[in-house]
């Protein structure tokens, strides 16, 4: 997939608020820096390609944030055949890029609602001829994807962001209140990064609209599964508890179609996944994964064109089967207490991005919004946000995120699948201004 050459980047300040109940208890109030660069360029013997983020909270408390979603290097006069080196993003999957699952490519989660996709790591062998091409990748590293950060204090787990759902700190057991000591294990960082991986994308695209593509991987899961094991000790009265992450593979394969025509398109995709993991520790409890197909029908329509851009109105289903397993193990219930590495089941998409918001002649003001709504917990994401560009370099930004469901947090059949009703409470407005250079 070709990209423009040339650098870019901007700087910003945002302000974000969540309106949570006042008995909450939760800070409501965030406030962030950013910065965000990139640059893409090709000679006639080397091409270069590289895009970081860095974000520095503010409020309420003073904490970074940095990736890299793509640095690589490339040759240029291997034609047909073309060799990058780095972390690169590619098109694997439609569907897993447009429902932000990140199983063919890991994801920076610093805000769960709108996670960002980096490339893997490791050779790119580009093949290219007619309407076909071919993408093949191999690499002895793995970088997982990283989220929120969290750490340990006495025992009691706790992050600056607002993302983070802390476990219990304390249990009743024989009709008292015990604490529970948490101690986070992290294996060495050489057991978690040298991990084999590969993989091949095949895709072509016909002079008449048509295309089709296929990929499959065998690597890593993006995502670190969790385990942890606990007992009570009669001595201190309280409940120590490790946690540990372990890197586990799986094989992913998809199937995807579709056709592209001026003012609309249309694409139907097919994903299997198939984990490999048979770890269970002798007195631990671990969050697993089993085989998960999902299928995913879209259709959009370009409704019309400024120097700004198109307007574009998307309709999409997903639909999945399998994915998200119990936990195993000594403690394990039918409800994993782990995050579930699937936020939907049976869900649709509407978006529409718009130039000239409501019509006006001005094409400074921009606009998009967004609704899932997945029907297996009844529940709802609404996203919109405006920008105002009132000068070549200066941006303003107004958005809000709103979660909704039937059922409450608190109700016994909350497990860790239900992605909405576990951050129903993370409605939100935020405004900010950026400088772009």
């Amino acid at each position: 997939m070709a990209s423009p050459t040339g650098s870019w980047g901007s700087a910003g300040y945002e302000a974000t608020s969540y309106l949570y109940a006042p008995t909450s208890g939760h800070e409501s109030v965030f406030q962030s820096i950013s910065i965000e660069s990139g640059v893409r360029s090709s000679g006639e013997i080397l091409e270069i390609g590289a895009s970081g983020n860095l974000l520095l909270n503010v409020k309420p408390e003073v904490h970074p944030y940095f990736e890299v979603p793509e640095l690589f290097v490339g040759s240029r006069k291997l034609v047909p055949l073309q060799i990058r080196l780095g972390r690169k993003l590619e098109p694997w999957s439609e569907l897993d890029e447009t429902w932000q699952l990140g199983l063919f490519q890991p994801r920076f989660r610093w805000d769960y609602l709108h996670p960002q996709s980096v490339g893997l790591t490791g050779a790119f062998a580009e093949f290219k001829q007619g309407a076909f091409q071919v993408i093949g990748f191999a690499s002895p590293l793995y970088i997982p994807e990283r989220g929120v950060p969290i750490h340990v204090d006495n025992g009691e787990f706790s992050s600056p962001s607002a993302w983070f759902i802390p476990p219990s700190s304390r249990i009743t057991l024989f009709d008292r209140e015990t604490p529970v000591k948490y101690d986070l294990q992290i294996p060495r960082v050489s057991d978690i990064i040298f991990q084999l991986s590969g993989g091949i994308l095949a895709r072509m695209e016909t002079a008449g609209g048509f295309w089709s593509s296929g990929a499959y991987s065998i690597k890593p899961m993006n995502q670190l599964l969790l385990g942890h094991d606990a007992h009570l000790r009669l001595d201190a009265l309280e409940v120590p508890v490790k946690i540990a992450p372990r890197v586990a593979y799986h094989q992913i394969a998809s199937l995807e179609g579709g056709f592209e025509a001026k003012k609309y398109g249309f694409a139907l995709s097919l994903l299997h996944e198939r984990p490999m993991d048979r770890f269970i520790g002798a007195n631990w409890t671990v969050q697993t994964a089993v085989p998960a197909t999902a299928v995913s029908p879209a259709v959009k329509f370009r409704l019309g064109k400024s120097r700004a851009g198109p307007s574009l109105l998307s309709l999409g289903y997903f639909r999945r089967w399998g994915g998200n397993g119990r936990d195993a193990g000594r403690d394990a219930s039918d409800i994993s207490v782990f995050e579930s590495r699937y936020p939907f089941r049976s869900a649709l998409r509407l978006a529409v991005s718009s130039a000239g918001v409501f019509g006006l002649a001005s094409e400074n003001l921009t606009g998009a919004s967004r609704m899932i709504y997945d029907s297996s917990e009844d529940g709802a994401i609404w996203s919109t946000e405006f920008k105002y560009r009132f000068s070549n370099e200066w941006r303003m930004n107004l958005g809000a995120d709103f979660l909704a469901t039937q059922v409450a947090a608190n109700t016994p059949e909350l497990d860790s699948s239900n992605f909405i009703r576990r951050y129903q409470v993370h409605n939100r407005i935020q405004a900010g201004i950026s400088y772009v250079f």
